[in-house]
């Protein structure tokens, strides 16, 4: 996967960490109502899945490796709360944290399993190109 990537921080890295600060922000306070309405059509080539307290929102065209998850709590009218970035395949276990513009990214195993290298070395170069804090847990 590096490879596709080429030099560390360049391709899906510039715009995932770019897209979650400005959707994170762009889109808090949007009701579930509005956002399901509206979001495709604002970021084209999206498609929305409303999975209960998460929408989720892929854009393959743009990226291949990060899915967008924004976090709505259950009752009815409630706001967006935060969005979650979650990483695909070789990045399963990473996870980038937006709330009103700023990041965190957390590494979670997602099998039970020990963290992949690939996940560990996107979260050194979020934390060191990007100036993406790592938290635990």
């Amino acid at each position: 996967m590096w490879s596709f990537w080429g030099p560390p921080g360049v391709g899906e890295f510039d715009g995932v960490t770019f897209m979650a600060r400005t959707l994170s922000r762009d889109w808090e306070n949007y009701p579930k109502d509005e956002f399901l309405e509206k979001m495709p059509g604002t970021w084209h080539g999206a498609t929305v899945e409303d999975s209960g307290d998460y929408v989720i929102v892929p854009n393959p065209g743009l990226y291949l490796y990060f899915e967008f998850h924004f976090f709505f709590p259950e009752k009815r009218g409630t706001r967006m709360e935060f969005l979650i970035v979650r990483g695909r395949d070789e990045l399963r276990d990473l996870w980038i944290v937006g709330k009103s513009g700023d990041l965190a990214c957390r590494l979670k195993s997602a099998n039970e399993t020990s963290i992949s290298r690939d996940a560990q070395k996107a979260a050194k170069i979020l934390a060191k190109q990007f100036g993406v804090k790592q938290v635990s847990g």
